[in-house]
């Protein structure tokens, strides 16, 4: 995280994201690689993931085979951590579903971007299940024994080949002397197919670990290469090709410190593009090695836009000259060649992606300047995720479900559920902007640093202040009537640093009831309550009372100190929105939230994407957008003061 931290912490699920492709390694090593992950399950609570031993690595094996062993592996994950906060010693709360008691820090958002198999977890009671099959615990069903028969590798045959030799042995179940002259030759002429395409993976898989020797920075991307190459049936001779284009400078006079340094590994040219444009606590988005890449190269505090752009350009085919600038004479072009509309590579090979290297900086970079924004939102939002734009509805904690004594004979009554509801929804918000034909000609890389910063704090603005009107506009979660008994008004209602009005506003959430299905009676109480939230204007006042050692001249013992927590929000007494007011102030427990947010697919920071403008403008668009909702959620959350009579 970049921080000393003086107590124990805990990630709370409910605000974990993840990044795509998560890859799994030994012991946290990036060097010992053994597979990824393709399932992430997060239900707020526990994290369950699957995955593929994927990694064609001894440290792979290593895993295998003391698994078959029988040797208990333990797993660990790498996260991305946000700002956390610090709950008090005494105070508790609720994380993944537990009760934490402070001291302790919450981190209350993270991006998994790893896990590792170790031999002693952080954590009692982490599980890892590797099937018997990955463990080389194998036994050979009938049809697997019909393959073999005909010398078939499985492993090495394609989907086709294994359905037409499924769909050969189905009709004659699995015996082969029963076949007609044309089936005899349909399975010999398979058999040789499938020998064939596994002697190509063979001779692709020798090609691939000489390559990986001499190319150890490219490992993942050979890999990726080689199993591309295997599943198409690449021929061998065409996959070396292409791993010299991907591994080496492109003919040609073109030469930058990065190209000679670094054979424009795309996660150098990343690194490289996060430090110019400051991007804080890199050493968590970027591996050493990349990292000393780029220390190698000389482009720590040395790089630009026109050296990214043609950096990216001449791997994607582009022949550079000598000392060559981006100018209005070849800026087309060279766009061309960063964005290529069509990916004519052989075997279907992609290019060096320009618009990743650019959403991946600017993306990470955003995470950073949105995460620190206002987020005092947190502390009185439920997060929920959803998986559409559709309206959704929850139910209030509205119930008649005390128990009742049970009869001689031993019938129990039925509860009765509350019916009263509201709705959540998510929507899509969103800003385009474009780096020039200007800007790219002048080098100027504080534009692309400005248009990323912009975009996020666009994001971060917009979401705060749709938040914010939502619950400053808050008539219907506090009837002015106070028919819900959560309203405080009168004289005495105003928070002053002699406790009075903060006292009547605590005696008020304490009588806090929810109506009876049948709305016959009152059942049911709140927690105690621990927020207090007010503008700015009442924030001395606040921390007086949260602080202070008495709450007036006289030495009176203050008995609200450390009891309730101020949560300063600027926007309750800005005149932009409407019911705003530099005198009303909130009380809410941990339990009941007064507000729900709902984010897409869980992701709870903006996405940025970037491609090439239309023909006739020149330049780079980037495009920032964000999925979610602001909604009024528990009519009993807390109690809010007027604060007049």
């Amino acid at each position: 995280t970049g921080l000393k931290l003086d107590a124990d912490y805990v990630i709370d699920l409910s605000g974990m994201t993840s990044r795509r492709g998560v890859k799994v390694n030994l012991d946290h090593k990036t060097s010992q690689r053994v597979g990824h992950l393709t399932e992430i399950n997060n239900d707020q609570q526990k994290l369950s993931v699957a995955g593929a031993l994927s990694a064609r690595t001894s440290h792979r094996d290593e895993v295998e085979g003391s698994a078959s062993d029988g040797f208990e592996w333990e797993v660990s994950i790498e996260a991305s951590l946000g700002k956390p906060t610090k709950l008090a010693k005494g105070k508790t709360a609720t994380v993944n579903g537990r009760t934490v008691e402070g001291p302790i820090y919450i981190f209350p958002t993270s991006t998994l971007t790893g896990l590792g198999f170790v031999s002693n977890g952080a954590d009692e009671g982490n599980a890892i299940t590797i099937a018997a099959t990955a463990a080389g615990v194998t036994q050979m069903n009938d049809f697997e024994k019909f393959a073999a028969k005909l010398g078939v590798d499985l492993d090495s045959a394609t989907d086709e080949q294994k359905a037409a030799l499924q769909e050969l042995f189905d009709s004659k179940q699995g015996k082969l002397d029963a076949g007609t002259a044309r089936n005899k030759q349909t399975l010999s002429e398979l058999a040789a197919e499938v020998r064939a395409q596994e002697a190509r993976t063979n001779e692709i898989n020798k090609i691939a670990v000489a390559a990986m020797k001499e190319h150890p920075m490219y490992i993942e991307q050979i890999e990726a290469l080689a199993r591309m190459a295997s599943e198409k049936g690449t021929d061998p001779d065409m996959f070396e090709l292409e791993l010299i284009r991907a591994t080496r400078t492109k003919s040609g006079s073109f030469r930058s410190t990065l190209s000679e340094h670094s054979n424009a590994d795309p996660k150098v040219i990343e690194a490289a593009l996060c430090m110019m444009t400051g991007l804080p606590n890199i050493e968590q988005h970027y591996s050493a090695q990349t990292l000393e890449a780029v220390d190698r190269s000389g482009l720590r505090n040395n790089f630009s836009i026109q050296q990214l752009l043609l950096q990216v350009a001449n791997q994607n085919g582009y022949s550079c000259r000598a000392g060559e600038r981006v100018t209005t004479g070849n800026l087309r072009s060279v766009l061309e060649h960063c964005f290529p509309q069509i990916q004519a590579r052989m075997a279907g090979f992609s290019t060096v992606s320009l618009p990743g290297i650019l959403g991946n900086v600017a993306n990470k970079a955003i995470l950073a300047g949105y995460m620190e924004e206002d987020q005092t939102w947190r502390e009185i939002a439920a997060v929920k995720n959803v998986s559409n734009f559709y309206t959704h509805t929850h139910y209030r904690m509205l119930d008649d479900l005390e128990y009742e004594e049970v009869g001689s004979g031993g019938e129990l009554k039925h509860g009765t559920l509350g019916q009263e509801s509201y709705t959540s929804k998510a929507r899509t918000f969103g800003k385009m902007l474009g780096l020039t034909r200007e800007q790219i000609i002048n080098d100027d890389l504080g534009a692309f640093d400005d248009i990323r910063a912009r975009l996020g704090r666009g994001a971060a603005a917009k979401f705060n202040n749709l938040f914010w009107a939502t619950f400053i506009s808050n008539a219907g979660l506090f009837p002015t009537d106070d028919s819900l008994g959560n309203y405080l008004s009168g004289a005495n209602s105003t928070l002053l640093v002699d406790g009075v009005g903060l006292q009547l506003g605590i005696t008020k959430y304490r009588k806090l009831a929810s109506v009876a299905a049948d709305g016959t009676k009152r059942v049911g109480s709140t927690t105690s309550p621990t927020i207090l939230v007010v503008p700015p204007e009442l924030e001395f006042v606040a921390q007086k009372l949260y602080v202070g050692g008495n709450l007036t001249t006289v030495q009176d013992d203050n008995i609200h100190r450390n009891r309730y927590r101020p949560v300063v929000q600027n926007r309750l007494s800005d005149s932009a929105f409407t019911g705003y007011s530099d005198k009303e102030w909130y009380l809410f427990g941990e339990q009941l939230k007064p507000m729900c947010v709902s984010f897409l697919n869980g992701q709870q920071t903006p996405t940025v994407e970037s491609s090439d403008a239309d023909f006739d403008t020149l330049g780079i668009l980037f495009r920032g957008y964000h999925d979610f909702g602001c909604d009024q959620a528990e009519k009993l959350a807390g109690i809010k003061s007027k604060a007049a009579s």
